[in-house]
């Protein structure tokens, strides 16, 4: 078991992310934290790029928004302690991508 897990920028290449953030609860210890970074589909910029990334990216699965990720992540009995949402800089500082963090920390002792 681990202190921590981090999942950076791949959420959106696993073709079953609930899956994936399961496994990530799983091996986590009691009390110990994830830190879950990817892109996210809220904006409208980010809508259309994760279309053209399914048509164009073979790695691309599915971006998603704020809400589902904290949904994959409290349904694994991972309490949340801190999203924040940000842009990446592009080219002329253009802020295009749109990226969440999602800490939380796995809940103690035995969940039924």
């Amino acid at each position: 078991t681990f202190d921590w897990v981090t999942c950076c920028n791949s959420l959106h290449c696993f073709s079953d992310a609930p899956k994936a953030v399961g496994e990530m609860a799983r091996v986590l210890k009691s009390g110990g934290s994830l830190l879950l970074m990817d892109w996210c589909r809220d904006s409208v910029a980010c809508k259309l790029l994760n279309r053209w990334c399914a048509w164009f990216d073979p790695t691309h699965v599915w971006m998603y928004t704020v809400k589902e990720m904290h949904d994959m992540l409290e349904s694994h009995k991972i309490l949340l302690q801190k999203t924040e949402r940000f842009r990446v800089p592009w080219s002329f500082d253009f802020k295009l991508w749109e990226m969440v963090i999602c800490v939380g920390i796995k809940a103690r002792g035995k969940i039924e």
